[in-house]
């Protein structure tokens, strides 16, 4: 994003003392990446999406958050391969 230094970003991110120990421990795994992933975080964060609806709540902040999700990784791959050449060979990983 523009001329933000993103290593810089999160060095500052972790040293803010609220981010340390229980129950957050953040700093483990709070790194710039390609999206969320895992087994939880995507199904849970879909079924909060779902409960809140159920119960009358658009959470328009956590639908914007899955679109974005789902959007950077396409970005991602089509910035990969723009910049590799045809005769390489690369890897990825997406779940």
């Amino acid at each position: 994003m523009g001329d933000i230094d993103i290593r810089t970003a999160f060095q500052v991110l972790h040293r803010d003392k609220r981010w340390f120990e229980a129950p957050a421990a953040m700093t483990s795994y709070v790194y710039p990446g390609c999206g969320f992933g895992g087994y939880c975080l995507p199904k849970d964060t879909l079924a909060l999406v779902s409960q809140s609806i159920k119960n009358g709540y658009s959470p328009d902040i956590l639908k914007s958050a899955i679109q974005v999700n789902e959007v950077i990784q396409q970005f991602v791959v089509r910035e990969i391969t723009e910049k590799v050449c045809p005769k390489e060979t690369i890897g990825m990983l997406l779940f």
